[in-house]
């Protein structure tokens, strides 16, 4: 059978794709085909602005492994296989791991796109210029907030979600700062996207928006070997059903300033 389907990236905003599962093979090659860059661009790693080509991307296993809810080595003999199938290449870093589709082409449909009428292709290119703007200007931003504090350097901001952890504190906490880039990207190494911003919506539900409650939850979390989205929100569960409360989030974060008092105040 022959043909194509658009699949919008959008499409993992639906409750369908975010349903809380453990992915088949096929879902998670899907995930990586919607994580791949759908053009060139420019990104941080290292501190240094770097060229990203299309149908590429930076993630870790450890990523990977929280929104698949598969452990690392499953995750690592997954790539593996699609290393020896030819469908990606692999590489590692002890930071971060770089993807690229192999054949990425394929999976974009050129003809149908060489046959529309002038005027959308004209279109088209203005929207792609537009947005290709507004991602440089992004990034420069991005490198600005970084240089102003000199004392520290994100040695990774471009793992895979953190723009999305950025976008949902600047839209529901307020503007993040050069600091809190750093504590955000810092976590960001070592846990899945979506649980710290589950975290930074129990912060927000509490009306305590600040980057010190974020990390106490988060610090809780580690504490506890929680590293996965499903693991947090039964905890928050249990947590809630012990206690008998009658509000929706656990107060990790005066939990977590609890315990640092008891530890003599070291976190």
């Amino acid at each position: 059978m022959e043909g194509w389907i658009k699949l919008y990236r959008k499409i993992q905003e639906n409750w369908l794709w975010n349903e809380k599962r453990k992915f088949s093979k096929f879902e998670a090659w899907i995930d990586i085909l919607f994580r791949a860059n759908h053009k060139d661009e420019k990104t941080i790693i290292n501190g240094r602005l770097v060229d990203m080509k299309k149908g590429s991307f930076i993630t870790s296993e450890v990523k990977l492994a929280g929104k698949w809810n598969w452990d690392r080595k499953t995750v690592r003999r997954f790539l593996t296989i699609l290393e020896n199938e030819k469908m990606i290449t692999k590489k590692a870093t002890a930071k971060y791991t770089n993807i690229s589709i192999e054949n990425w082409e394929v999976y974009q449909n050129k003809e149908q796109q060489n046959e529309q009428p002038k005027e959308q292709q004209e279109g088209q290119a203005r929207d792609n210029q537009w947005d290709s703007r507004r991602d440089t200007d992004k990034n420069e931003k991005n490198i600005k907030n970084i240089k102003n504090n000199s004392s520290s350097v994100v040695d990774d901001s471009c793992v895979d979600g953190l723009q999305e952890i950025i976008n949902f504190y600047n839209n529901n906490i307020g503007m993040l700062t050069s600091y809190g880039l750093e504590v955000l990207s810092d976590y960001a190494k070592e846990m899945p996207s979506d649980l710290i911003i589950f975290a930074m919506k129990i912060a927000v539900e509490a009306n305590k928006r600040t980057i010190q409650y974020i990390k106490g939850i988060l610090n809780n979390w580690n504490k506890k070997g929680i590293k996965t989205l499903i693991d947090a929100e039964q905890e928050n569960q249990k947590y809630n059903k012990n206690t008998k409360q009658t509000s929706k989030n656990t107060d990790w974060g005066s939990i977590y300033d609890d315990l640092i008092k008891r530890e003599g105040g070291q976190s």
